[in-house]
Formats: C-alpha cells, structure tokens, sequence
C-alpha cells in the first residue's frame, strides 16, 4: 500500500482533523463531538497529547494511509508525537491562521471572482487580528491587515454581567460560550454613548501581545470600570451590564464598518465572506447584506473548527466542495437502543407521522443522519417544535428541557420558497449565520422565534437537505406555516449529543416528548421514542 493521504489539523480550541485522499475530503472529525467536552482543545505536553491522540483520532483512519501532514498551531512537541504516529508521513507544511480560515469557505462554495473574505477572530498569527482578502483569479490576495483584536474583548465583556458569569474572582477567564450569550444579552441593552469613550479604549487594550497570557487583561477592566465611575466591581447590575454589552456590540460593528465598508464601496465584490470566529456573529453578517446590499455568505464552521478544512484547501487549491454540512461521523453507542425498546414506547413512524406530533405540540430530539460540521444544530440533532404555539421557546429554555436563561432565542428553521415572504432578506442562510428582520406582519404569529430585535436566526433548507426541507413543508400543510423551531440537542455545557444513550438518559429525565432516530433519514424509516 502506498500512504497518498494529506491530513490536515489544528489542535487548540475547536480541534478538528481533516484528510483528503486526492482532491476528495474523506474524513473531518470534530474532536469536542468525539471527547463529549465542548470546545475541546489537545493538551500541549507530548505524554498527554499522544494519549489524546490514540483515543480520539487514529481510531477514525488509517495512519499508514497518511503521506503528509498540514497545520496550523501545533507546537513542535505535538508535531514530533503525530509524526511518529503516522510511520509512513514523510512532510509537514505550516499554514498560516487567517488564509486557513480564509479559504475554509471555498470548502462549502465554489470560488466568484472578486470574492472579498473577512476573517476575524481573537488573533492570528504573529501580530495580525483581523485580515481582508480579495480573490483575484482564484487566489486569494491580502487587501488589508487590522491591528484590532475583536474577538478577545468582546468575548472577555461578558465577565461583567451577572446573567453571563456568576463569579467577581480576580481570574479572567475567557469562557469560550460567553460571546454566543453575549449577542443575545445584547440585543436586551440599550447602546450608551457615554459608554463608547471608555468600551473602546478597552477594544485597544487588546492590541498587545496576542499569543501571551494577556497580561493586560486585569489593568484593561480596571481601567474601564473607573472610567464607568463604579467603585471597583467587576460585576455590573444586569441593566447596565446589558447596555455595556449593547454598546460593545455597537463598537463591534463600527469598527467593521470603518475598516471593510470602504473596501467593499470601492470594490464592490461578487460576495462578502465571513469567516473566523466573528463570522458567526450573525447580527453583523445581516447587516452587511442589509446596509450595503450586497451578498454575503458564511461557511457553518467559520470558526476554527473549520481550520483543518480551510488548511486542506490553501493547501490544495484542486479540492473538491463539501456538499453537505454534515460529517460522516454516524452516533455512537449503538447498544442502548434495544434496551430503550423494552424502556420506553418505540414504532416506526412516517415523516407526515412526525410532523403530526410535532404540530400538535411535542418538543422532538432528533437522532438523524451523521452529526453536523460547526457548532450549529441542523437538524440532524436537533430539539424540534412548533414555534406557533404559544410558551414554547419557554418550555425547551425550561430547567426541565435546555435549562438556559429565558432570554436566549432559538432558531427557526423554513423552506428556501418562504424566505423572502417572512424575512426582510434575499440573503439564504443554510447554516443558520444570519438573522434578518423578521417581517411586520408575521412578529406576532412568529413571536416564539423572534428575538426582542426583531430578529430571527434562520436556517434556510431545500430540497436537497432532505428529510428536514419535506418535514417544514409537512408540518406547513397542517399549521398553516412553513416553519420549525429548532435549538441544539444537548446537554447544558456540552457539545451536541452523539451518542444514543445520552440521548435516552435526556429523554428519561426530561419534560421531552419523544425522541426520533433514523441511520439515512429516509422519509419513511423513522423510529420514535416516548415515555
């Protein structure tokens, strides 16, 4: 056997691994999904990174197929332990951070010329934060380097609020899941201002040091809260920590709309990508397309993630496109569903079947197909509802369901047809990366998914998405709507759920109705679970 494989991975936060035989991605593993530890990064000393190693990856392919390796931020420890593991790798290739990111997007959609990519995050390589890059001829030319770290203080904000993080301790922990709260939490503020001398000056502390223990961090909010004219807490009252995260937002957005707005005026590009970690805040990407009219598209995994896949692809060019967002990566934990048959009540059912259920008033977990790419649920495991039934973003936000604070939003999910007709966008949105404006005559009938805004996170779904396009169209012929509610099925904290038995503890100790599993997501080859 001759080794012709190329793997590609990254391995601090969000790890993931990628391989390609050829020009044809065969293998992504999202490692959080694997080790059941949300935002999973693999430990830095050579003992536990190869232990890590055995237990999470190598099961999932053949090492003897691997000839060459490409990544980005594995420290020469690491390197050394996944070369010995792979004994017949003879090459390493460094990529750098934001062209990864950058060409991750070129992983689910075919290159435009004239494509202007944003990648920003909470660093880079070296001294960079945020990158702009222009696709001329189907390679990818930088148009601007800002030195302003958007990720980071953003994120580090939400230590402020009481709703976000209950602790005034003097470690300044990053808290990964702060900055998805955060953009909900915002939307609750009022933008203040008098808050923007004093929020700004913290965003340009963080132009420091970016790959350090940012030693800034404690004098940067000491600084802020003295200019806030507290009295040295860190911890804010809920409403003013609300309108410092209204107005952080604020900052967010303005900041991208002095360093990219003027680009995308004079170039005025095929599309507007995002990517990074900020792509997937979703109130900037819609506001792009809705403020400059303009197309924009972002990949499901922007995030890093996604850098396996985006490092593949820098590398070489000739890959193949996804075409699915999801994974091969089937459930795990096969032989807890014959003792759930004897547990709970299980029969086969129809998709019209589960569309009757879920109309009537069932919260559904769904067990469909191979897990999803990125941290977005997309049916495949996903809560699934009726958002026309009043109280529901209630129940799955309940302690006896998500168990999550009140004001976080859930997802609606309809058929590309509907779109234009329920949102104030052109713009689809298939791996839930936008929220447009939801229209004036359905905020009221759609109140369980709109947000205070009048936002709304969609997914958009075809066809061709399967069993999930022909479920919203079968619950429309019985509500009236084509729409779902959808939120990720997981347990608080965790990733999204893979594994069966997880998924039948959930339903044991739930306010859940039932939960659906099929292998393919045929349209009549659905088991369903109930109490």
């Amino acid at each position: 056997m001759t080794p012709s494989k190329t793997l590609a991975i990254y391995a601090r936060h969000d790890a993931n691994l990628s391989i390609s035989n050829s020009n044809v991605i065969e293998t992504y593993l999202e490692f959080e999904k694997i080790a059941k530890k949300r935002y999973f990064a693999f430990k830095k000393d050579a003992r536990s990174f190869e232990a890590q190693l055995r237990d999470y990856a190598l099961p999932h392919f053949d090492p003897l197929e691997i000839s060459e390796v490409v990544y980005n931020w594995l420290n020469p420890e690491q390197l050394s332990v996944l070369m010995k593991n792979l004994p017949n790798c003879r090459k390493s290739i460094y990529v750098p951070h934001h062209p990864a990111h950058a060409q991750s997007s070129y992983v689910f959609t075919l290159p435009k010329e004239k494509d202007l990519i944003v990648s920003i995050d909470g660093g880079g390589d070296k001294d960079d934060y945020f990158k702009v890059f222009l696709n001329k001829r189907n390679k990818l030319e930088e148009v601007l380097d800002v030195k302003i770290n958007l990720g980071k203080p953003y994120r580090l904000l939400g230590l402020i609020s009481p709703e976000l993080y209950s602790s005034d301790a003097e470690n300044y922990n990053l808290d990964l899941p702060l900055s998805g709260k955060i953009m909900s939490l915002s939307g609750l503020g009022t933008i203040r201002k008098d808050y923007v001398p004093a929020i700004t000056e913290f965003y340009l502390g963080f132009m420091q040091e970016p790959h350090e223990e940012n030693r800034f961090t404690e004098e940067n909010f000491k600084r802020l809260i003295k200019r806030l004219g507290l009295d040295g807490r860190r911890s804010l009252n809920p409403e003013m920590a609300r309108d410092v995260l209204a107005t952080s937002q604020y900052i967010f957005e303005e900041t991208i709309k002095k360093n990219v707005y003027p680009i995308i005026l004079e170039i005025n590009p095929s599309r507007v990508i995002m990517v990074g970690g900020c792509g997937l805040n979703v109130t900037m990407n819609s506001k792009i397309e809705r403020e400059l009219d303009v197309e924009v598209f972002t990949p499901p995994c922007p995030n890093d993630c996604g850098i396996s896949l985006g490092a593949l692809k820098l590398y070489k060019p000739g890959l193949e496109c996804l075409t699915s967002p999801f994974s091969k990566l089937q459930p795990t934990g096969s032989n807890a569903i014959i003792p759930a048959r004897l547990e709970f009540h299980s029969n086969k059912i129809s998709l019209e079947d589960l569309a009757r259920i879920i109309s009537g008033g069932a919260i559904v977990g769904t067990m469909v197909g191979p897990i999803e790419i990125g941290p977005r649920a997309l049916g495949n495991r996903s809560y699934l509802a009726n958002p026309l039934i009043p109280g529901m973003k209630d129940r799955i936000n309940s302690s006896e369901i998500k168990n999550r604070e009140s004001w976080r939003p859930v997802a609606p999910i309809i058929p590309i047809e509907r779109l234009n007709e329920y949102f104030e966008t052109r713009v689809p949105s298939p791996y839930m990366t936008f929220a447009p404006i939801t229209r004036n005559k359905y905020i009221g009938e759609f109140g369980e998914i709109v947000h205070v805004d009048g936002s709304a996170r969609i997914q958009t779904v075809t066809a061709q998405d399967g069993w999930i396009y022909h479920l919203v169209k079968a619950v429309g012929k019985i509500t009236g709507r084509d729409i779902l509610m959808n939120t990720s099925f997981n347990i608080k904290g965790q990733p999204l759920i893979n594994d069966y038995s997880e998924a039948f503890d959930i339903l044991r100790s739930s306010d859940l109705e039932g939960i659906v599993i099929s292998k393919k997501g045929d349209l009549n080859d659905f088991e369903f679970f109930q109490k």
